[in-house]
């Protein structure tokens, strides 16, 4: 597991001083040439027959992890890891090993996973069986049926309604003919509510019986859900994870302690908390001896569509699973402080002020509004400090932290109120200037991908067709130079990091966002700047429009 790197490769490369922060990273030389290796070893894998299998899952898209260590003699070494399983295996030559192997067969997860998939294979059979299939058809039947004969009395109530007009109208009646007309018409309208009152009597006996079936496939899924929480309690009390200090916890009680110095509320860890590359490799060195360097996450293999992940790209660990864990697991390391928290060096610049609002210009790396950094100045702070007497300042809308660019500020309750309608009803026209590493082709063209929040990583959002929701741009090239492209978007939604998955997605624009952390390449600033806003002043009624330069 331990591989040693050679004399010459660490020839003029200098030791870390501090573990890398997991979260938000440039990797260091030594990772990369970790990475190097763990490449050469997976391409010269693909000449064995005997790996094909185990390859042909892998290079579907898998998460690879990589440690540099230290042994006790002070030999510097790597350590490969992959997320999960592949090929229904936590184990595979050259790889660590899992924090706990749930798949031997004297595990009592997999006791446990049998009984739940049981409980899956009666539902799937209730769902399907022939009992309810006839029961769901009855009722079909039944309605359709009903609806036939409510038609065709109401027709016929229709008929006789305009007889009897006629026979009024007519003048040959008398009185005792007239009123037994009325008497007519009042028993058709009884029949008619006799009629839907048989009718729903009957549609209650056959929901009854579905209902009477569907309960007992309801109290199936009520056995698994409770049954799948209690393996997944029972193995997260069990699994146990080490620092560098020595120290050890269960990952329940290593979550339940982020979430509480963090304030959050107590909760059960997500599922397939401790599988991930980052846990499996330094569990590794902990109990081995071994002494953590620096590390680095990279994907292997095809691009993956909804979340947005491409092959030889370096990642964050994730924020669901691995932040709470690693909170534990890094105690005792003397860690890198998170780049992003931290004061901007650049200043605000106010482009746009009067007594309702103002318009200014973000630098990347300042917060729109307050977040989980502690150390960053936000626009609002940043404004209340640059304007004397500024009242009310409050973010009408957002821009990334690494995005710069214009932004609206409300300086009072009403403005910010009639500000944001104007967002709501798409009156506030935007547009971006960014370097998108690639060559796209079509000059210009409309992105239609629907997003959502990637909940096991958040902030990143992924593509998603289900539950999406509707995310529009519209961009134009304006140059193409050294495989790079500069393009201005013109978003029609605003939804969290729209442009930025858009411009990197298979289906979009098929090129990242030159230095986007999350769905690029890390680099000196996220290359997307807001160069203009235009809207109809909500107090003055004149068209408003304000430029900031780009600043690449």
């Amino acid at each position: 597991m331990f591989n040693l790197f050679t004399p010459e490769e660490l020839e003029g490369i200098e030791v870390p001083r501090r573990f890398t922060w997991p979260f938000c990273y440039e990797p260091h030389p030594l990772a990369r040439l970790a990475v190097s290796h763990t490449f050469d070893r997976l391409e010269a894998m693909h000449r064995e027959e005997s790996e094909a299998a185990w390859l042909a899952e892998l290079d579907s898209g898998k998460m690879l992890g990589v440690l540099v260590v230290s042994d006790d003699a002070g030999h510097l070494g790597w350590l490969a890891a992959f997320s999960g399983t592949v090929a229904g295996s936590y184990r595979h030559t050259g790889f660590v090993p899992p924090v706990d192997d749930l798949l031997t067969p004297s595990h009592f997860y997999t006791a446990g996973m049998a009984r739940i998939d049981s409980l899956t294979a009666r539902i799937n059979a209730a769902i399907t069986n022939d009992e309810r299939h006839r029961a769901a058809e009855a009722l079909v039947r039944h309605d359709h049926r009903a609806e036939s004969l409510l038609t065709d009395f109401k027709r016929m109530i229709e008929r006789d309604r305009t007889h009897r007009r006629e026979m009024r109208q007519s003048g040959l009646l008398d009185d005792a003919a007239m009123d037994a007309l009325e008497n007519d018409s009042k028993y058709q309208r009884a029949e008619l509510k006799r009629l839907r009152q048989r009718l729903e009597s009957q549609r209650e006996h056959f929901l009854r019986r579905l209902s009477d079936i569907d309960s007992a496939t309801a109290e199936l899924r009520r056995q698994r859900e409770q049954l799948s929480q209690q393996l997944q309690l029972r193995l997260f009390e069990s699994m146990m994870v080490s620092n560098a200090r020595g120290e050890q916890l269960s990952v329940l009680d290593a979550v339940h302690t982020f979430q509480r110095d963090h304030g959050l509320p107590q909760a059960l860890p997500p599922g397939g908390t401790g599988e991930c590359a980052a846990p499996k490799l330094l569990q590794y060195a902990f109990s081995h001896g071994l002494r953590p360097l620096c590390m680095a996450e990279v994907w292997w293999g095809r691009s993956s569509t909804g979340e947005l992940h491409r092959h030889g790209h370096y990642y964050p660990s994730c924020s669901s699973k691995c932040k709470p864990l690693l909170h534990f697991m890094l105690q005792g390391l003397d860690v890198e402080p998170d780049p992003l928290d931290k004061p901007c060096d650049e200043p605000l610049t106010i482009l746009h002020d009067d007594e309702w609002l103002a318009v200014v210009n973000k630098p990347a790396g300042m917060l729109s509004q307050e977040g989980h950094l502690e150390n960053v100045v936000t626009v609002e702070q940043a404004f209340l400090h640059a304007v004397p007497q500024p009242g009310l300042a409050r973010v009408v809308h957002r821009l990334d932290m690494d995005t710069s660019g214009v932004m609206i500020i409300a300086k009072t309750v009403e403005a910010y109120t009639k500000l944001q309608r104007l967002f709501h009803k798409c009156k506030v026209d935007k547009r971006y200037i960014a370097v998108l590493d690639g060559d796209v082709s079509a000059d210009k063209e409309t992105v239609n991908l629907p997003l959502a929040p990637d909940i096991n990583d958040r902030p990143r959002q992924k593509v998603d067709r289900d539950f999406g929701k509707v995310s529009i741009t519209n961009y134009k090239v304006l140059d193409r130079t050294d495989g790079r492209t500069r393009v201005e978007f013109a978003p029609v939604t605003g939804r969290t990091h729209q442009l930025r998955v858009h411009a990197a997605s298979v289906e979009g624009l098929n090129a990242p966002i030159v230095g986007d952390r999350l769905y690029g390449i890390t680099g000196p600033r996220l290359l997307l700047h807001a160069t203009t806003i235009s809207f109809t002043h909500p107090f003055t009624g004149r068209d408003l429009t304000v430029t900031s330069p780009v600043p690449f």
